[in-house]
């Protein structure tokens, strides 16, 4: 898609920065993350399809595409171009995934809100197969990272144990208009049928909590929902543990009756 095309469809409408919104004008790369999908014979949900880039590749493949665009403007082009899929006009974020049965999702992401994103498809939707994002380059190193790496967090950890994870190329900002100041990378989500531990609601809080200030120790992070004095055990940062470690403690902490109140948790 070249920029001029664009121009003319957008006309006076602005991008909105609010939304990190920068359009794929690239079609080998819309191609590259379809086929690295693998749709053939699937019901697949893109998120932002923006001008529909992907979606028309999608549509030649896969057996039904639902599409979530919560921009008006991109909305009603949308359905003017396509009279072959199901397209929501509302926010990724607030769609409640038990109303899809779908194997298969996919989207270039906006640099805004895109691990927000992720923590949704991770968290809340059931039954995925294969995942392909286009995000900003920083959030799938973080998605790739080991302990010990400055982008290790709990969405690491989180994709750690629901899926395997890994880089499908590198996409220069000039693939995007407007172009972003930073690179992006494919990713492609190969989700566990399932995890590699049994996870809980408190466990996501034990993990939010613990990495809440980096620089501390798990003591220290948790010391106000800990019925114990400091232990060595606690004295490492989260940063610094594996998926299978940080569980291990928690369920530890759990066994002895040890944590209390994690419920009390709301940042995330």
């Amino acid at each position: 898609m070249k920029i001029k095309e664009i121009k003319d469809i957008i006309g006076k409408k602005r991008l909105k920065k609010s939304l990190g919104q920068s359009l794929l004008i690239d079609e080998n790369i819309a191609r590259k993350m379809v086929d690295t999908l693998k749709p053939e014979g699937a019901t697949v949900l893109e998120i932002g399809p923006g001008l529909g880039i992907i979606s028309e590749k999608l549509v030649e493949k896969s057996k039904k595409v639902i599409a979530v665009e919560i921009d008006k403007f991109f909305c009603d082009f949308l359905k003017e171009k396509f009279n072959n899929i199901v397209l929501l006009c509302e926010d990724f974020l607030k769609i409640n995934p038990t109303k899809f049965n779908i194997t298969h999702i996919i989207g270039s992401l906006p640099y805004r809100g895109s691990k927000k994103m992720l923590l949704k498809v991770i968290m809340e939707f059931k039954g995925l197969e294969r995942g392909v994002f286009l995000l900003q380059k920083d959030v799938a190193d973080g998605i790739l990272s080991k302990p010990g790496s400055k982008n290790y967090s709990p969405l690491t950890i989180v994709y750690n144990i629901f899926s395997k994870s890994a880089r499908v190329a590198n996409v220069k900002k000039f693939a995007f208009f407007p172009r972003p100041n930073v690179d992006s990378s494919i990713l492609l989500v190969s989700f566990r049928k399932t995890p590699i531990f049994p996870v809980s609601r408190e466990f996501f809080d034990f993990l939010w909590t613990i990495f809440k200030t980096r620089r501390k120790t798990i003591y220290n992070n948790l010391r106000g929902f800990l019925a114990l004095q400091r232990s060595d055990l606690l004295n490492k940062r989260a940063e610094e543990l594996t998926p299978e470690e940080i569980f291990k403690i928690y369920k530890g902490l759990k066994d002895e009756r040890i944590l209390r109140n994690l419920h009390r948790i709301k940042e995330r």
